[in-house]
């Protein structure tokens, strides 16, 4: 009888869970099946029959030194915002997390701004900050003596990515911060206690 009563209980998940397969199946799977079919196939206004090629286009997509500097940019991009939004997130949530930090309250509560902020008011914000002319991120590094004149953040190649890196990490670091802390206080405060008497320290 349990052993009927578990079977039917697992079938009973997998009819639960079926409906769900559905849509991602519909919604993601054959989409991504039906492009890379595509792209085994040519079809231009001037030839509107569908053409085999193979791996022409992956052969012209690998060569194609547009497509190479946006994959570099895309690692670039990347690798350096998760790496800055968990660092500044990890250092963030194990000061908060501290006991003896006073109004953790209102600390937590500033520094949730830029991701509870709207994306299109934070990027407006920004786009006055990095202004070439008027910009406030210019005239601090000019007063400071970092800088000699005002530099095109969002206009120069060269400072373009590591602008918009900037603004991504700014908005996303709050989302690490909050999982790490939410993490740091599922930990029992025995565990704390204990591993104080065995002579950690932080």
């Amino acid at each position: 009888m349990k052993r009927e009563r578990k079977k039917h209980l697992k079938n009973s998940g997998a009819v639960f869970i079926l409906p769900a397969l559905l849509v991602v199946a519909v919604v993601m799977l054959f989409p991504l099946i039906y492009n890379m079919s595509l792209s085994f196939f040519e079809k231009t206004i001037y030839n509107p029959d569908w053409t085999f090629v193979g791996l022409d286009q992956y052969k012209k997509l690998l060569t194609s030194d547009a497509f190479l500097n946006a994959l570099k940019n895309t690692v670039t991009w990347t690798f350096f915002s998760v790496m800055f939004q968990f660092l500044i997130g990890f250092i963030c949530a194990m000061v908060i997390s501290q006991d003896r930090v006073r109004y953790r309250g209102v600390w937590r509560c500033l520094i949730m701004l830029p991701w509870v902020l709207p994306s299109i008011i934070g990027s407006m914000v920004w786009k006055w900050m990095y202004h070439s002319d008027f910009g406030i991120l210019n005239e601090i590094l000019v007063r400071l003596g970092i800088i000699n004149s005002a530099l095109p953040w969002t206009g120069s190649k060269d400072l373009a990515l590591i602008s918009a890196i900037i603004v991504n990490v700014w908005k996303m670091f709050p989302l690490v911060l909050m999982y790490i802390e939410a993490s740091l206080q599922s930990v029992p405060r025995s565990l704390e206690d204990a591993a104080v008497v065995d002579g950690a320290n932080g």
